[in-house]
């Protein structure tokens, strides 16, 4: 399996993740709060991953903490949506991210992208574009706010990953991302969140879990992808987030909704043929030193 493509098996399986996990984060709203939600994944994250990087904590590139500190604020943002509405409407306007990524990464690192891959991108945005004018209560201004709020910390995030990718490795990446959860969470969870039935502590732990394995998923998926379409790839977790509450919540989509994901997912598949033609290319000029 070539990189390429095993960045994309983890950013797929990344998306399958972290869609569940919205799913159950929304649905269990009433029981669990999100304070009670980051600071469990958190603790989580920090008490599995530290025996693979207790070594090297404090020598941790300044990259890694800044993808921790961004990561953390869009995670709040995103969790604070998710207590607000369905898991796909709180996740819409997060999933702006790929165009921040594109901005900033030129802004910053000079990166053009290719016509391709901008063309992808425009799809992208135009489906998820519809699907907020269709879902999204704009009555709802801290929703909307929030939304893209997270959306922008979260693409700070994944600029960040991919200057931490290399000089860091996921577990330590991730390490950092749960230490920084767990001290913004400190600041708004309340003392009673630490009291709760057995089930209670059951949904903290199965979702703090599929937030913990899918950043590490999402992690590995930036050692093979370049910024943008790694991006572009987490969108896939609204797609699988509609099938999730379609089949099991039974939420009945309309035509324009479907159509929507559809071209999300036209978007992504359009910006991978760009990325493999790009590498291919690469490739070809090495081979025959052209």
């Amino acid at each position: 399996m070539n990189d390429v493509n095993k960045g994309l098996l983890y950013g797929f399986l990344s998306a399958v993740s972290f869609a569940l996990m919205a799913v159950l984060a929304s649905y269990y709203k009433v029981i669990v709060t999100k304070e009670s939600l980051l600071f469990g994944r958190g603790t989580l994250g920090v008490i599995v991953l530290f025996p693979f990087c207790f070594k090297r904590i404090f020598k941790l590139n300044k990259y890694v903490w800044l993808r921790s500190l961004f990561g953390s604020l869009g995670i709040m943002a995103y969790y604070y949506n998710l207590q607000k509405g369905f898991a796909s409407e709180a996740k819409l306007l997060t999933n702006f991210n790929p165009l921040f990524v594109a901005i900033i990464s030129y802004i910053y690192y000079k990166e053009r992208q290719s016509r391709n891959k901008l063309i992808g991108l425009s799809i992208i945005l135009t489906g998820l574009s519809i699907l907020v004018f269709e879902k999204i209560h704009f009555g709802s201004i801290e929703m909307v706010i929030s939304g893209l709020l997270g959306g922008l910390f979260a693409a700070l995030a994944y600029v960040s990953l991919k200057n931490a990718v290399g000089k860091a490795t996921p577990y330590e990446i991730v390490f950092g991302l749960s230490v920084s959860l767990v001290i913004v969470s400190s600041f708004f969870i309340k003392s009673t969140a630490f009291l709760g039935s057995t089930k209670y502590y059951s949904i903290i732990l199965g979702i703090s879990t599929l937030g913990v394995v899918g950043q590490l998923l999402l992690t590995k998926s930036y050692l093979y992808l370049d910024r943008l379409l790694a991006s572009k790839l987490s969108t896939l977790t609204v797609v699988f987030i509609f099938i999730i509450e379609l089949f099991f919540i039974k939420l009945a989509p309309s035509l324009t909704f479907v159509l929507s994901y559809l071209l999300v997912c036209l978007g992504i598949l359009i910006s991978f043929l760009a990325s493999k033609s790009k590498r291919n290319e690469v490739f070809t000029m090495q081979k025959y030193k052209l």
